[in-house]
C-alpha cells in the first residue's frame, strides 16, 4: 500500500510561487527517504523509539555498573519521555466536511487574512503547542497534497530565523486547506511524511512536531469557524471549522405548451 512512500528522491530546487503576493523564492522540499507510519495505535510515538531505548539501556548500565542511586536520575527521565512521547489513540468525527485540528494545543487567534501562500482571503486559526501536548500531526481533512514548502525566513527587523513548513491539500470537491507549522526555539523537531501528490484522509498521523511549536490553518474565507479563542483541541478529535458548499437545486422541466 504504502510502496510509493519508498521511491527515493532526495533533491530540492528552488521554485516561485505563482500564486504568491511577493516574489519571494520557496524552497519546495522532498523527503522521500522517510516513510509514512502506519496508522495503528503504538501508544508511544514511533519517532521515539530510538530515544526510549538509549535512555533505559544508559539506566541498565549505571545500574549494573555503578551504585543503583546514580541511575535515579535516568530512570525519572524515561518516565517523563514515555509521558511527553505518548501517541494515544484519536477518535475521528463522522463528518466529512468538518476540518479538525492538525494538532494539539489550544487556540491562540483566529483573523481573516490575506493567505500568501496560493493567494486568497482565507480564515486563519493559529494553534499554539504546549511542550506537555501530542506531537502527531495529523491531516486536517481528506484530500490530495497539492504542494509543500519549507523555507527559513527572517524575523522583521531581526536576523533571528525561524523555520516554517506548509501543507497545502485539496478535498476532492476543490477546497484548499493549508497548514503552516512552525518549528519552536527549544530543539524542535519537525517530520512529515506525505508529499505532494500523495493522498491523505481526514484525521490521518502524516507528521510529527517533537516539543511542538505553532501551526496555523488557512481555510476557504466562507467557510464557518466552530472554536473560540483559548480552546483547548486536540489533533484529529477537535474540528475548528466546517466548509461551506453551495447547494445547487435541479431545475424542474417546464411543461410543453397544449
Amino acid at each position: 500500500m504504502f510502496d510509493r512512500f519508498q521511491i527515493r528522491n532526495n533533491y530540492s530546487h528552488q521554485i516561485p510561487c505563482k500564486k504568491c503576493c511577493s516574489a519571494e523564492l520557496l524552497q519546495f522540499d522532498y523527503k522521500s527517504d522517510s516513510v509514512m507510519p502506519s496508522n495503528s495505535y503504538t501508544i508511544i510515538a514511533r519517532e521515539g523509539w530510538l530515544i526510549l531505548f538509549i535512555v533505559a539501556l544508559t539506566g541498565l548500565f549505571l545500574l549494573y555498573e555503578f551504585m543503583p542511586l546514580y541511575s535515579i536520575p535516568v530512570w525519572l527521565l524515561l518516565l517523563v519521555l514515555v509521558y511527553l512521547l505518548r501517541d494515544p489513540e484519536r477518535t475521528i468525527p463522522s463528518s466529512p466536511l468538518a476540518v479538525v485540528s492538525p494538532v494539539d494545543g489550544y487556540v491562540d487567534n483566529i483573523s481573516s487574512v490575506q493567505d500568501k501562500w496560493i493567494g486568497r482571503d482565507a480564515l486563519r486559526i493559529r494553534l499554539r503547542m504546549g511542550y506537555e501536548d501530542t506531537y502527531s500531526i495529523r491531516s486536517p481533512i481528506e484530500g490530495k497534497i497539492v504542494k509543500t514548502w519549507s523555507s527559513e525566513p527572517a524575523r522583521l527587523g531581526t536576523s533571528e530565523k525561524i523555520h516554517r513548513h506548509a501543507i497545502w491539500i485539496q478535498s476532492d470537491e476543490g477546497d484548499d486547506v493549508l497548514i503552516v507549522l512552525y518549528v519552536g526555539k527549544i530543539a524542535s523537531r519537525l517530520k512529515f511524511y506525505a508529499h505532494a501528490g500523495e493522498r491523505v484522509g481526514q484525521g490521518q498521523r502524516c507528521g510529527y512536531f517533537f516539543l511542538g511549536g505553532i501551526a496555523e490553518v488557512y481555510l476557504p474565507e466562507n467557510s464557518r469557524v466552530r472554536v473560540k479563542q483559548g480552546n483547548r483541541v486536540m489533533s484529529g478529535t477537535s474540528i475548528l471549522g466546517q466548509l461551506v458548499h453551495q447547494k445547487t437545486h435541479p431545475i424542474s422541466a417546464i411543461p410543453n405548451p397544449v
